[in-house]
């Protein structure tokens, strides 16, 4: 499947890896990338503000692709920052388009024409959202019930508190899966800080993707995230791929069926 748009100075809304998968997982990456396409202008942000968290979850994108290609599951990829429009916020939620992240102002975002966030739904949103549901339908076909992994990364340091988990396990009707995902990370580290609903809970967040594609249909949904200081190289991330591979490969490539965890 091909990501289209035909509206000049919008770069294609996904990427899609593996697209021929048959396994019953499906990843996606909501904020993988901090591009904003050139006729935007930055919305009015200096370039080095664009590097930070308010534009991008820093390392997401390594992680996906490297997890990707260790299971050879499919994998979405949204290809634009989440400061044109966020794709894991409902569409009429005030921080789809942001007018301001954490403590920065957007000024391309202030004042926004209902045409002009329009046009970034039909021409990113959308088309990424759509791509998502074509292959949580085609891997239906196959397994009937599906897990849907979305991959974040957290900034370290949020309005002055310093963050202690170096991963969260994210959950809302999902929690038995959950807990054997974070028991399953700890066999492979016992060190390791994991955050249970933390550092969000998805209980209480007003995500779009997992919401609409896995709760909705009733597939098994987790939200996985790294702190971004650990994975912000790519070497990093691979290295925390290579941990996270082996705690979720007998789940996803092994025992996990229909029902099990429900």
């Amino acid at each position: 499947m091909e990501a289209i748009t035909d509206s000049p100075g919008f770069r294609p809304a996904f990427e899609l890896m593996n697209a021929d998968s048959t396994l019953p997982c499906l990843l996606v990456c909501d904020h993988a990338s901090n591009h904003i396409s050139a006729h935007l202008a930055n919305l009015g942000l200096h370039t080095d503000q664009l590097t930070t968290h308010i534009a991008w979850d820093g390392g997401a994108e390594w992680v996906a692709r490297s997890l990707a290609g260790e299971f050879g599951a499919t994998a979405v990829l949204c290809r634009h920052s989440r400061l044109v429009i966020d794709c894991n916020r409902w569409p009429f939620d005030v921080s789809s388009v942001p007018e301001c992240s954490e403590d920065v102002v957007v000024p391309g975002n202030i004042d926004l024409p209902d045409r002009d966030r329009e046009t970034r739904l039909e021409k990113i949103f959308w088309p990424y959202q759509r791509a998502i549901l074509e292959q949580v339908e085609r891997l239906e076909a196959h397994h009937g019930n599906l897990l849907i992994l979305s991959i974040h990364s957290f900034t370290p340091v949020y309005k002055g508190f310093r963050r202690p988990w170096q991963i969260g396990v994210m959950w809302d009707e999902d929690e038995i899966l959950a807990t054997r995902i974070i028991d399953r990370i700890h066999a492979e580290d016992p060190h390791l800080i994991i955050g249970h609903n933390k550092p969000y809970s998805a209980k209480e967040m007003r995500a779009f993707t997992l919401e609409y594609h896995g709760q909705r249909r009733h597939h098994c949904s987790i939200t996985l995230e790294l702190r971004q200081d650990l994975i912000n190289t790519e070497d990093r991330a691979k290295s925390w791929c290579r941990t996270l591979a082996r705690a979720l490969k007998p789940l996803i490539t092994g025992d996990f069926r229909e029902g099990e965890y429900n």
